[in-house]
């Protein structure tokens, strides 16, 4: 098949295109950005995006402050996940909080749901299984591929 340059799109550009156009939506929806110029635009920024979004990107740089009581330190607390947007938080349970999550990363949509919202959900739903530190490295995770995410979306 032909490259994108001769008019034609391989299986590679296409694809590219189809994830700019899912995120552009998205972002056109939450009024952030309007659609590039040309279809080489939207293929070249797909191609940004697939590359952030299948690597695993550093984690933000959140901050865990963990407030244990010696005297129980035995018993497992009691899961909350009770986020807090406005205030940049997430208390975790009765022991930990999250803070210094961007605005944008409780902003950034995916399917119409935003993602962190999807997360806290998933790991609701999951709570038996729940290990703190993997979710809060996954969280963090998240809060880089939306604060970059944004960021490739309102740059292209």
């Amino acid at each position: 098949m032909a490259n994108g340059a001769s008019g034609t799109a391989n299986g590679e550009d296409g694809l590219a295109r189809v994830y700019a156009d899912l995120h552009l939506r998205a972002c056109a929806a939450a009024g952030n950005q309007p659609d590039p110029a040309s279809p080489g635009a939207t293929i070249a920024l797909g191609h940004r995006l697939l590359a952030l979004h299948a690597s695993v990107p550093r984690p933000w740089p959140i901050m865990r402050i963990d407030m244990i009581d010696p005297d129980f330190s035995a018993r497992r607390p009691k899961l909350l996940l009770r986020p807090q947007p406005a205030w940049g938080t997430l208390r975790v349970d009765g022991e930990t909080l999250i803070g210094g999550i961007p605005s944008v990363a409780w902003q950034h949509d995916v399917g119409g749901e935003p993602l962190l919202a999807w997360a806290i959900a998933r790991a609701k739903a999951e709570a038996e299984a729940f290990a703190k530190d993997a979710f809060i490295d996954h969280l963090a995770r998240l809060c880089r591929i939306a604060v970059e995410t944004v960021a490739v979306v309102r740059t292209s």
